[in-house]
């Protein structure tokens, strides 16, 4: 994947955060490319205003890897898909060796301003689905992780009931008419988000939809 080309072509469609994309992302984690959803960026911490330019989504995750404590999401997503306690607060295995093998998108192109209680509207989920296919399109995901049931019901409904096999599990079509399939999961702030209970979800739905259907 030329991610120089790539970049240009969502730049030149409006995606105003480029999405994270690891070294080896077309290995897959655990032999399938994953792209995880979150939700947004909001532009107001510390009781500052910022101004976030196109690479902000990937400042965030060179962070994570470099271990930099902030919002409880992301220590509780790499609990999730690895399904290790937390040492020094961060899952042991987590950092580069699984940042290198995803890739991460927000959903909602436009800074929202605001703390995390701040809920994006729906025109801003619409004028994101558009931009979302685009960036499915690139990325050619196999399975994408939805952190969110409040982004999951932003997101583009599906039309063909053959696509939808449960409330939080769907897929969505490439152009050629392959599909992605797609689960919804608690957001991982969430007080009733269990890491360890997520992961046989998250691992089952890697292996096959179906396993992880039957977990939900």
């Amino acid at each position: 994947m030329d991610y120089e080309v790539l970049d240009r072509i969502l730049l030149a469609q409006n995606v105003a955060f480029l999405p994270w994309i690891g070294k080896k992302y077309d290995e897959g984690f655990h032999g399938r490319r994953l792209l995880i959803l979150g939700e947004s960026h909001y532009d107001e911490w510390n009781g500052e205003k910022h101004v976030l330019g196109n690479s902000f989504t990937r400042e965030c995750i060179l962070k994570i890897i470099a271990r930099e404590h902030g919002a409880v999401f992301w220590p509780r997503l790499e609990q999730a898909l690895l399904c290790e306690m937390r040492f020094k607060g961060w899952a042991p295995n987590g950092g580069r060796p699984l940042w290198d093998k995803l890739a991460f998108y927000n959903f909602i192109q436009s800074p929202i301003s605001g703390g995390p209680r701040v809920r994006p509207s729906s025109k801003v989920f619409q004028e994101s689905q558009k931009r979302f296919r685009l960036v499915l399109e690139q990325l050619r995901p196999e399975r994408v992780l939805v952190c969110g049931k409040g982004l999951w019901n932003g997101m583009e409904p599906v039309t063909l009931g053959e696509d939808i096999y449960h409330r939080d599990v769907k897929s969505y079509r490439f152009v050629d008419g392959t599909k992605v399939c797609c689960l919804a999961t608690v957001h991982p702030s969430s007080g009733s988000y269990s890491w360890s209970r997520l992961h046989r979800i998250i691992m089952g739905f890697v292996k096959d939809p179906s396993d992880a259907i039957a977990l939900l």
